[in-house]
């Protein structure tokens, strides 16, 4: 187990784009933490270090957004939406697919709603605020 501690955006993304510079096509990684505190930043900045050329937006509203191109594919899922709901056989099936056969990084934001279909061993990273 590694621990880093970042002090704001700025921290965390030179984080991500270090991670990035590592990062190969089997890594699959969990986003956890509240509402605001960098994760969709973190995703942004990885994706930067990968010199993908692409816009890098949430994909709330749709689960996943794929971005083919750069040192590495990438498929940003985000779950926040699903909420406490259950997930339909139909996307769980698709998520599940992407997690074993998918030939790139894959970044799930909100994995933490995903934990009763999501592999046990799906490495995560938590992100949270720390008052002073």
């Amino acid at each position: 187990t590694t621990s880093r501690e970042a002090k704001g955006l700025r921290q965390t993304s030179a984080l991500a784009v270090k991670l990035a510079e590592s990062a190969t096509e089997q890594l699959r990684l969990g986003l956890v933490g509240p509402l605001g505190v960098g994760k969709t930043t973190f995703i942004r900045a990885m994706l930067k270090g990968l010199h993908t050329p692409d816009t890098v937006t949430s994909p709330t509203f749709i689960l996943m957004n794929e971005y083919p191109d750069g040192r590495l594919p990438v498929r940003h899922i985000d779950l926040y939406r699903l909420g406490d709901k259950p997930l339909g056989e139909e996307d769980q099936q698709m998520f599940m697919e992407t997690l074993t056969e998918f030939k790139g990084l894959v970044l799930l934001e909100w994995a933490d709603l995903g934990l009763e279909w999501l592999p046990v061993d799906l490495p995560m990273l938590s992100l949270s605020f720390k008052s002073n």
